[in-house]
């Protein structure tokens, strides 16, 4: 199947809602594709359950963890934002820059010490992301 296909076809399942969908859509977030992978993030911020998201963020693979990260990023809210601080702690460093930059999109003032913490990561993109999300948040 040509990758404008796959795209179309997950775009398409941001419209429904069942539980079957958003399983599919968690699964093909495991894609090596990044393309396929923004279009999944697409439909999950179309579907809009942060209570599926959140109790998906454990998954093992780590594009996974990034894309929840992604939705809850553009969805917000509390729920979303106590998962987004957890993740600033996540083992992949992607997942913590994804969650550092949702956390600048979503979050207040409150996450600053949160995502402050971040500035002495090991990697150099968490760090950067984290001292932008800051800007924004300050």
């Amino acid at each position: 199947m040509s990758e404008e296909k796959r795209i179309e076809k997950i775009m398409k399942l941001g419209d429904d809602i069942s539980q079957e969908s958003k399983e599919t859509l968690i699964q093909t977030l495991t894609a090596l594709n990044s393309f396929v992978r923004d279009a999944v993030v697409q439909s999950l911020i179309q579907i809009g359950d942060i209570d599926f998201l959140c109790k998906n963020i454990n998954h093992e693979h780590r594009y996974v963890r990034r894309g929840i990260v992604q939705a809850l990023g553009e969805l917000g809210g509390g729920k979303a934002c106590e998962v987004l601080i957890m993740c600033l702690n996540d083992r992949e460093w992607g997942v913590r820059m994804y969650a550092a930059e949702s956390l600048g999109k979503v979050g207040d003032r409150t996450n600053i010490t949160d995502l402050g913490k971040l500035l002495s990561d090991v990697h150099e993109w968490p760090r950067e992301v984290a001292r932008l999300s800051l800007e924004k948040l300050n």
